[in-house]
């Protein structure tokens, strides 16, 4: 017989569980080229990558749309919070705290993938930061996705499930020594679950800085155009997932009480 919490969990339908975290990756790689590319372009880089995060956020509320008309669904709950997809797009300003450096990310993929520890894989990962003529390998998480490009397998994972694990990893490092175990479980299954792209971005995600060259008020933006207002008043990205979920509706509309 099911647990109240099991059928609460399977009368709820979460977009970001038909939305695979692959897709977001892509998303994050083709900022990152915008960001890194030199010459004239036909519109400025913050532009093309506010257009590139409209249509990420359409296709989210596509696929809510769909859940919502879907009959088997009739009697759940959609819910379609962007607040999943915004603390990864936003790290540094989630309240998630992983306290996990390069050094630690190294050694539990070489564990994970099975790395032999004197390879030169595994040399590549312990000392990213030794001099190298390989621009492409200008921080750990592009060292990563070099050395593991022929090691790691296509993923299936989404969004929800990426959040439930670095959620878990969040929740074993605030408990200590005592939840280690927890931890390298949690952290071991998204290392060998993901390809070495989504990886990148994960290892990028974990340490809180993206580097695309996207602040708050650009992603933010993207969102609702009240939302930098209320993340500034507020200081919550899921208070403003939650509030301003429409973007038809002005921040005085939806009566939130600053």
């Amino acid at each position: 017989m099911a647990t109240s919490s099991t059928t609460a969990e399977n009368s709820v339908v979460y977009v970001g569980n038909h939305m695979p975290f692959s897709s977001f990756a892509k998303l994050l790689e083709q900022m990152s080229k915008i960001e890194s590319s030199e010459g004239r372009r036909a519109m400025p880089k913050n532009e093309e990558k506010k257009l590139l995060l409209l249509n990420y956020i359409n296709d989210w509320r596509t696929v809510a749309a769909k859940l919502k008309s879907d009959p088997s669904n009739r009697n759940k709950r959609i819910d379609a919070n962007f607040f999943p997809v915004m603390r990864l797009l936003l790290p540094g300003s989630d309240r998630r705290m992983y306290n996990m450096k390069e050094t630690t990310l190294a050694s539990n993929l070489i564990d994970a993938l099975c790395i032999a520890e004197t390879s030169d894989d595994a040399q590549k990962l312990k000392y990213f930061r030794a001099p190298t003529s390989a621009k492409a390998e200008s921080d750990f998480a592009n060292t990563a996705y070099f050395v593991l490009q022929k090691r790691c397998i296509d993923s299936t994972l989404t969004i929800h499930e990426v959040n439930h694990y670095l959620d878990s990893i969040a929740l074993s490092k605030a408990k200590g020594k005592e939840a280690k175990s927890e931890l390298n479980t949690s952290l071991k299954h998204l290392l060998v679950n993901l390809s070495a792209l989504q990886l990148k971005w994960l290892i990028r995600i974990i340490l809180k800085d993206l580097h695309i060259g996207a602040k708050e008020q650009l992603i933010l933006g993207a969102f609702h155009e009240d939302a930098v207002d209320l993340f500034n008043c507020t200081s919550s990205l899921e208070k403003v997932c939650e509030s301003l979920a429409d973007p038809t509706k002005r921040l005085h509309e939806v009566a939130v009480c600053l």
